[in-house]
């Protein structure tokens, strides 16, 4: 005869919550730093002897593993983050500079572009009609920028890996956009002023995209006092500034140094474009992107305290990662 179900067996057969509890307590909690969820004799150590500590638990890791996960990490707000884009807002200056002389456009101040447009399509003789440059610009502008800026939210704003692809990419639309100047105006003698020259479109379409995706980095990664392109915003909020005199406001320090950039690379863009070669202009702005491109290895990572939501500094650097030590 079968056995008889009864609710006291079933209560019998029914694990105790203090069993679950204790299996709860017992199962393996590894680092994830998004390479893997294999559990390993490591983690089994690291469980054993106590907090994890992820820094430590990073250093332990194989090299190939070891850089992923360093250039997986998210970068933190600080004085060399902000010294990168006062370096990127410098090149932007030598770059309109010379946009502005040679080609008649900005490629990455917009509002500008959109005034002249308006008085280039009613011929006013204030400015050159340059409608189509004005066009490319804009357009690619905000290629760039809706690009970028998706693949942002999308990949992670402020990942390290992300940011030294962005920069270097960039960089090489502006090299590319420096050969073309050289060749039009060495070989071909075409110095770009002509409305339909297709080398001046094609610089330009590169510049401007490579502006769009750079102000779209700038603000993704949490310092938009600094966006590297457009001044206007950083007076408007520089002259309302309630503490405009304190000794420590490190805001309006932020906003002075982002204006003195863009100041100081327009005025080495004019000095170049004046006794040097145009093209060298847009040179000076690739070697800025890609001394920014490798420093962005020796920003401190910052990830989230073991059991908290918040975050912290890590204490691994560049050098740790190299040596393992």
């Amino acid at each position: 005869m079968a056995d008889e179900i009864t609710p006291s067996g079933c209560n019998t057969r029914r694990p105790s919550t203090a069993t679950m509890g204790d299996f709860e307590k017992e199962k393996i909690h590894t680092p994830d730093f998004g390479l893997s969820r294999v559990v390993t004799p490591a983690s089994l150590e690291a469980q054993d002897a106590g907090p994890l500590n992820l820094d430590e638990a990073l250093l332990t890791l194989p090299p190939s593993k070891r850089w992923r996960a360093y250039l997986n990490q998210q970068i933190g707000v600080d004085t060399l983050l902000e010294l990168q884009l006062y370096m990127l807002s410098f090149a932007t200056g030598i770059q309109d500079a010379m946009t502005f002389a040679f080609y008649g456009v900005f490629c990455s101040k917009q509002t500008g572009n959109l005034v002249t447009m308006a008085l280039s399509a009613l011929k006013s003789e204030a400015v050159v009609e340059t409608e189509t440059h004005i066009a490319v610009s804009f357009v690619c502008f905000l290629a760039g920028a809706a690009l970028f800026g998706h693949f942002n939210n999308f990949i992670g704003k402020k990942r390290r890996g992300w940011l030294i692809f962005v920069n270097a990419w960039q960089s090489l639309l502006v090299i590319a956009a420096c050969v073309i100047r050289k060749i039009s105006v060495d070989k071909l003698q075409s110095i770009a002023e002509a409305d339909a020259d297709p080398l001046a479109l094609a610089s330009i379409a590169l510049l401007a995209f490579s502006s769009g995706g750079q102000i779209s980095l700038a603000l993704s990664v949490g310092l938009a006092e600094i966006n590297t392109t457009m001044i206007t915003g950083a007076m408007v909020m520089l002259a309302h500034d309630k503490k405009i005199l304190k000794k420590h406001n490190p805001g309006r320090n932020r906003k002075l140094f982002f204006l003195l950039s863009i100041f100081g690379g327009s005025f080495v863009g004019a000095v170049t474009n004046k006794f040097a070669h145009s093209a060298l202009s847009l040179l000076l702005v690739a070697i800025t992107k890609v001394i920014v491109t490798f420093m962005f290895l020796c920003n401190r990572g910052v990830h989230k305290k073991p059991g908290s939501s918040e975050m912290e500094e890590s204490s691994v650097g560049l050098v740790q990662i190299i040596w393992g030590d």
